[in-house]
């Protein structure tokens, strides 16, 4: 099988976890990351061989399969959709998005793309809610 190659978009608290997830992973390899600051940092600790300030300009690259959506909220929207017209997979932290209503675009988007949304939210298998 071969490896997932991932583009993460943000640096900070959310990305961190992410990269440390996939760097976890024989059959993940963490090409690149874009974000608007803290690139040296998170590019180093994770060994990110590729940093990009303007995400749009990562998403161009043809050896990104999926894109971890990894910044504040109310950009979640914006960088889901960018990633899916661009042909990349999505994995979006939570939440998804800021209204119902982007939230259905986001939807929409990867399925007009033909790609796979994933929806990174971990509380559904806390306990207490699976009670």
């Amino acid at each position: 099988m071969k490896k997932v190659r991932v583009g993460i978009v943000g640096s900070k608290f959310a990305a961190d976890f992410h990269c440390d997830s996939y760097a976890r992973n024989d059959k993940v390899e963490l090409v690149a990351v874009g974000a608007i600051d803290n690139l040296e940092a998170i590019s180093k600790k994770w060994k990110i061989p590729h940093t990009y300030e303007d995400y749009r300009e990562m998403l161009k690259r043809k050896d990104i399969d999926l894109v971890s959506v990894c910044v504040p909220n109310f950009l979640h929207h914006d960088v889901a959709i960018a990633a899916a017209k661009a042909g990349k997979h999505v994995l979006c932290e939570k939440p998804l998005s800021t209204t119902v209503e982007d939230a259905k675009e986001v939807v929409q988007a990867c399925k007009k793309a033909g790609v796979k949304l994933f929806y990174a939210e971990d509380w559904c298998f806390a306990p207490a809610l699976q009670r």
